[in-house]
């Protein structure tokens, strides 16, 4: 049997750099030439577009407000055995979900319910061995939940990452796998509601194929690859389907332009199911 593997690239809060550096890793596991699964955790309609317009593949939405156990896990089971890897982005901070319960629509409940390892992105600008500090709050909220691995982002140095790198492994007993330099030429275009969609923005994929190259010699690949093989597949189940006649006698016209993007894939696919 064909090893799975998948990860949540989790943050310490909105803003801190996890759609760029899934977009990265993305582009640099495909260089590799693995078949990556882009998903995210939630409703999220734009960073979605980002991921499959950098990688080619249709991102998956993880939504357990929306979907039951069963059914998103048999869905997210689905993609995966069409892929080598699945590269989950977080929502906000890896404990922010509905209200102020951890466990409820949250990047670590969705850890939780697939079996995934969490690999924490934590910023590094303007700090030193305070870093361990931050890592270590995340370990100690739940300890019952897997974060695998540390990425630091906004790095200045070599010499600033191994000072980083040092602090954390020696407090927080946390493999570091590796650093993000600070990069012209990738930053995500943003406005009020978020980030600008990828439809309305010329993608340079060149910038992108650069900064995954980059990322190839500021990061332990094989370590992550390592780190993200999953003990067992997500058990879940579609349970009752539609009748065949479902929407016999009715026509649906379903908009796909600019003015018209916040659909998800899997509510695509339920009313194709149902004809």
């Amino acid at each position: 049997m064909a090893t799975r593997r998948a990860f949540i690239l989790a943050g310490t809060g909105s803003g801190c750099g996890k759609t760029t550096v899934t977009l990265g890793l993305l582009s640099l596991l495909q260089q590799r030439g693995m078949r990556v699964q882009p998903c995210k955790v939630g409703p999220d309609y734009l960073d979605t577009a980002w991921h499959t317009a950098i990688s080619g593949i249709a991102s998956r939405n993880l939504d357990s407000f929306m979907l039951p156990a069963p059914i998103l896990n048999a869905l997210f089971t689905e993609q995966l055995q069409q892929a080598d890897i699945a590269v989950i982005e977080g929502v906000m901070g890896l404990y922010d979900g509905y209200g102020t319960d951890p466990n409820y629509c949250s990047s670590a409940a969705m850890a939780k319910q697939l079996g995934c390892p969490v690999i924490l992105l934590v910023d590094g600008k303007a700090v030193s061995t305070s870093i361990a500090a931050t890592v270590m709050g995340f370990q100690h909220f739940d300890p019952a939940l897997d974060i695998a691995g540390v990425i630091v982002n906004r790095v200045n140095s070599d010499a600033h990452f191994q000072l980083l790198k040092s602090a954390i492994e020696r407090y927080c007993r946390v493999p570091v796998l590796g650093y993000v330099p600070r990069v012209e030429g990738v930053a995500l275009p943003e406005r009020h509601l978020g980030l600008v969609t990828a439809r309305e923005s010329v993608v340079n994929q060149q910038a992108w194929r650069d900064f995954a190259s980059l990322l190839g010699r500021t990061l332990d690949i094989d370590r992550l690859l390592a780190l993200s093989e999953l003990a067992a597949m997500p058990i879940g189940e579609w349970g009752e389907q539609l009748a065949a006649d479902a929407g016999e006698g009715l026509t649906l016209a379903l908009a796909d332009d600019e003015a018209s993007i916040f659909i998800t894939s899997i509510t695509w696919r339920c009313w194709r199911a149902a004809a």
